[in-house]
């Protein structure tokens, strides 16, 4: 297009005169190239929109095709049918696995001297080599130990100190403890029948002998409704607060206690606050310098051991370390118990808790604490 010089009025390329005031239109040689550059952009404009309208329409027609196709053309397949059947049983029960595993929970009418083959000493025979060499800890030790015990105890199953029952319970705790062999499981069976059979003189004992009474069928899974029930409050009140603490992991979730307020308030300390988290299924707050081998190795007394080695087992913040104390344990002599355990159970009492120490992993797995 060419504008006219007078009024403005946009010519095309091949007028003469100006269409808007008549007067000669003068071209130069600028405005026609600038002419044809205008043409051939509006050109190229005009022929990019067409193209687009082409691709709409394509696309749109397509989209139509595609929805007759789907809907008018190919109908909806009829409903598959699907006979019932009955339901297939995959396990006849647990299998071989599951079953080398699984605690089950305590059987109230079972007898004292019993143990089923997946109860908690059966797990402990069947899987104590492999726990215990998992540490590299020595047998021999152990062994000796063990029949230290057996070589203690009397034709009736007792065992000395100035508390027969105490003494009794605390050993048989640690024959329980791993027991390798028949003849250790048939000791601490005649440890359990004992105490069974002096239960009736509990009310005249100290709250120590009850504690460790009470201990001894629960790790074995005997410690019955009734008697656990008639036990009732004395279980947690306090009176043996560090035996009574040891006590509650053996009970099954069901029958734990839940209020222990009483040992919490007795028994203070990184330790203890981790071990009562640990029995109720919370989780535990604790300064981890606590769980390892330089805080293990100033403890004083067997029994800070023995929880040091059950605390740090469940909470494995340092596993080396833990390792390397429990296997140092279990090969040096054993330290003496605290005055009062010392007294009640007699000369067995440092070798019983020697052994309970050593084979800490081998008390309550993880898996019980969850059940």
């Amino acid at each position: 297009m060419i504008p006219c010089k007078k009024c403005g009025h946009e010519n095309l390329l091949t007028s003469m005169f100006c269409h808007g005031c008549g007067v000669r239109i003068e071209v130069s040689y600028a405005q026609v190239a600038t002419s044809v550059v205008s043409n051939n952009a509006a050109q190229r404009d005009l022929s990019i929109l067409g193209w687009g309208r082409s691709a709409v329409s394509l696309a749109s027609f397509l989209l139509i095709c595609a929805l007759v196709l789907r809907y008018v053309a190919v109908p909806n397949p009829p409903p598959a049918y699907v006979p019932e059947a009955p339901d297939v049983a995959l396990f006849t029960g647990d299998p071989a696995w599951a079953a080398a595993a699984a605690i089950p929970p305590a059987d109230a009418a079972a007898p004292v001297m019993a143990t089923a083959d997946g109860s908690r000493l059966a797990w402990r025979q069947r899987h104590g080599v492999g726990v215990l060499s998992a540490f590299s800890i020595d047998f021999r030790p152990l062994q000796v130990a063990q029949k230290t015990l057996q070589a203690a105890q009397k034709p009736d199953g007792g065992f000395a100190g100035d508390d027969a029952m105490c003494a009794t319970a605390l050993a048989t705790l640690a024959l329980q403890a791993w027991p390798a062999n028949p003849e250790i499981l048939a000791a601490a069976a005649k440890g359990r029948a004992w105490v069974d059979a002096a239960w009736k003189t509990l009310p005249q004992r100290p709250a120590l002998a009850r504690a460790l009474a009470a201990a001894v069928l629960a790790d074995a899974q005997t410690l019955s409704d009734a008697r656990r029930q008639q036990l009732g409050a004395l279980l947690v009140d306090g009176s043996s607060p560090m035996w009574q603490a040891f006590l509650l992991p053996l009970l099954d979730d069901k029958r734990r206690p839940k209020d222990v307020i009483a040992l919490q308030n007795k028994l203070s300390g990184q330790l203890w606050g981790a071990w009562f988290g640990l029995c109720a299924g919370q989780p535990i707050e604790i300064d981890n310098s606590f769980l390892f081998g330089d805080a293990a190795a100033k403890l004083p007394t067997a029994e800070e051991r023995f929880l040091w080695a059950q605390v740090a087992w469940l909470h494995p913040v340092a596993p080396e370390e833990y390792a390397t104390t429990l296997r140092g344990w279990a090969a040096a002599a054993p330290i003496k118990p605290d005055a009062a355990t010392a007294k009640a159970c007699g000369a067995t009492a440092t070798t019983a808790l020697g052994l309970l120490v050593a084979t800490a992993p081998l008390r309550v797995p993880a898996l019980q604490l969850s059940r």
